[in-house]
C-alpha cells in the first residue's frame, strides 16, 4: 500500500472451472480519496461470459478466452477494455425471434449504496456515470455459434468460423456490435411441419456481419443436403418425348442429387432460396438437366415445387403436379417413422454393444420409400409400383480413429429391380497418425450401368491434411523451418 495505490500485482484469481489469471496494478487513490482503477489482468484461459437461457434477450452461453483485460477510470465512471481470443468450450446461442428488443446488457448492474442520502446541489456530479465496456474479440473455429430459428421444431443452425468482433457498451448508451464471422463448417436442420427434417451441411465461406445494431445482423450462408438419389425421368420428362431409347433408359437410372439451401439478408427474417445440383452427370443428361434448371431458377415457385418433392417424397414431381396424394402421405409418414426407428435401433445397438474405448460410436439408419418407375422401352409406357428399404450402419472404433460404414438396399414389389443388396456400399477408413492428419480409405461400391446390370467398384486412397494459422507459417513449413 502506497500513498496513491493499493497494489495487487502478482495476485492470482480463479474462475469456477479452476482457470487462473494474474493481476498487475490495482486501485488508485489520493490519500484514500478519489478511488479509481489502474489494473490489468492477463490469462491464457479464463471464463468471460456465463449466461443461462433467459438471462439476456440477445444471447446466452459460455465464453472462455485468452488475452488481457484492462481496468481504468474512477469508481463512478469505470472503463473496461477486453482484448482476447476465444478458446475451446466456447459456445454462444442467439435466439432468432421477432420479439427481441433493443436494450442494454441487463446482466450489468450498478449499485449506489448512498442512494437516498441527503446531498446538496454543490455535491451533485452532473457527469454521466456508469460503465464503459469495449471488447475486441478474435473468433476461431474452436467456438460454436448457434442460431435458433424455431426451438420447438428443432430449426437450428450451428456453425464454427473465424473473424473479428468489436463489442461496445458505451456509458449510458445502447449495446453495439461490429465485425464479421466467416463460417468454415456447421449444419442446419431444416424442418417441415414438425415431421420432415433434413440435415444440411453448411458450405464454407458463408458470412454473418454486424454493423452496429446487434439486431440488424446480415447473413449470407448456403448449405447443402447430399443424401438424395433419384431418377431424372420426371424431372426432364418434356425433353424425353422424342429422345432415343438409350437416353430414356439412362434418365431412368438413379443419380445423386444435391439440394442447396440459401439464407440471405436480415438475420431475424432471412430470405430462403433453393437450388438443385447433379454432381455426377455428364454428356447429354448434364445438358438436359442444366436446361431445366435454368427454367426453374427463373420461376421460383416451380423450383420450390421440386424441392418439396425431393424433401418429402425423395423424388422429383411432374410438371403438371399429377402425383398420387396417397403416395405423398405414405412417404411422408414413412420418413417420419423411419427417423424414429433409426434412433431406436441406434440406442438398442449402443446398449447391447456398448460405447467404450473399442467401439466409440454406433449409428443405424433405416429409410423406407414408396417408389414408382416407368418402362420407357416399349410403346405402352407401363408404370409399376414398388417399395424400397435403405439400411446403413456406421460404427466408430478406437476413439473414432477407425470407422466402418456398411449400407445397402432391399427392394420388393412390382419394380423391375427387385432384390436384396445389403453390403453393396462398404467404406473402411483408418487414421494412420495419432493426430489424424494422415488417413487411408478403402471402399467397395455397387452401382448400375445403363443396361441395368450391377457392377462392383473397388478403390483405395490416402489423404493428408495440414493446417496453418498464417501464410508465413505455411511458407516456413515448406522451407523446413520449425
Amino acid at each position: 500500500m502506497t500513498p496513491d495505490l493499493f497494489d495487487a500485482t502478482g495476485t492470482v484469481i480463479y474462475d469456477k472451472y479452476g482457470n487462473s489469471a494474474v493481476v498487475e496494478g490495482g486501485i488508485t487513490h489520493q490519500h484514500l480519496r478519489y478511488m479509481g482503477l489502474a489494473a490489468r489482468m492477463r490469462t491464457r484461459r479464463f471464463l468471460g461470459i456465463d449466461l443461462a437461457k433467459g438471462d439476456n434477450d440477445l444471447f446466452y452461453g459460455r465464453a472462455l478466452g485468452a488475452g488481457e483485460v484492462v481496468f481504468s477510470g474512477d469508481f463512478q465512471r469505470p472503463n473496461i477494455y477486453v482484448n482476447a481470443t476465444v478458446v475451446d468450450s466456447t459456445y454462444i446461442v442467439i435466439p432468432v425471434t421477432d420479439q427481441a428488443e433493443r436494450n442494454d446488457l441487463d446482466f450489468v448492474k450498478f449499485i449506489n449504496k448512498h442512494q437516498g442520502s441527503q446531498q446538496t446541489s454543490s455535491n451533485v456530479n452532473t457527469k454521466i456515470k456508469g460503465l464503459n465496456l469495449e471488447m475486441d474479440l478474435q473468433i476461431t473455429e474452436v467456438a460454436e455459434l448457434e442460431l435458433i430459428f424455431d426451438e420447438k421444431a428443432g430449426d437450428i443452425l450451428r456453425g464454427r468460423g473465424r473473424g473479428n468482433l468489436r463489442i461496445l457498451l458505451p456509458r449510458a448508451q445502447e449495446f453495439q456490435m461490429y465485425g464479421e464471422i466467416t463460417v468454415s463448417s456447421g449444419n442446419y436442420l431444416f424442418t417441415l411441419y414438425d415431421v420432415i427434417n433434413k440435415d444440411f451441411r453448411i458450405r464454407p465461406g458463408g458470412k454473418i456481419n454486424w454493423n452496429g445494431d446487434p439486431l440488424n445482423a446480415q447473413i449470407d450462408i448456403s448449405a447443402e443436403y447430399k443424401d438424395l438419389k433419384t431418377s431424372l425421368t420426371t424431372f426432364i420428362q418434356e425433353y424425353l418425348v422424342n429422345a432415343p431409347p438409350e437416353e430414356q433408359l439412362q434418365a431412368k437410372q438413379a443419380t445423386d442429387v444435391n439440394l442447396i439451401l440459401g439464407l440471405e439478408g436480415d438475420l431475424f427474417t432471412p430470405e430462403i432460396s433453393f437450388d438443385i445440383g447433379f454432381p455426377n452427370l455428364q454428356g447429354v443428361m448434364s445438358n438436359l438437366t442444366e436446361n431445366k434448371l435454368n427454367l426453374l431458377r427463373k420461376e421460383q415457385n416451380e423450383m420450390n415445387k421440386q424441392v418439396f418433392g425431393l424433401i418429402v417424397l425423395g423424388q422429383f414431381l411432374p410438371s403438371d403436379l399429377s402425383f398420387n396424394s396417397t403416395e405423398l402421405l405414405a412417404n411422408t409418414l414413412s420418413e417420419y417413422f423411419s427417423n424414429q426407428l433409426s434412433l431406436l435401433l441406434t440406442d438398442l445397438f449402443s446398449e447391447v454393444v456398448g460405447n467404450g474405448k473399442t467401439i466409440s460410436s454406433l449409428d443405424f439408419e433405416f429409410d423406407y420409400n414408396r417408389v414408382t418407375s416407368e418402362d420407357l422401352t416399349n410403346s405402352q409406357n407401363n408404370t409399376t409400383f414398388g417399395d424400397a428399404v435403405e439400411i446403413s450402419l456406421r460404427s466408430g472404433f478406437l476413439n473414432e480413429r477407425l470407422s466402418l460404414d456398411i449400407g445397402g438396399n432391399f427392394e420388393f414389389g412390382q419394380t423391375t429391380t427387385n432384390g436384396t443388396f445389403f453390403g453393396e456400399n462398404i467404406v473402411f477408413e483408418y487414421a494412420i497418425s495419432e493426430n489424424r492428419d494422415l488417413k487411408i480409405r478403402l471402399y467397395e461400391r455397387r452401382d448400375q450401368d445403363i443396361g441395368g446390370n450391377r457392377r462392383i467398384q473397388v478403390g483405395t486412397g490416402l489423404s493428408l491434411r495440414k493446417e496453418f494459422n498464417s501464410f508465413s507459417e505455411f511458407w516456413q513449413s515448406i522451407k523446413g523451418k520449425k
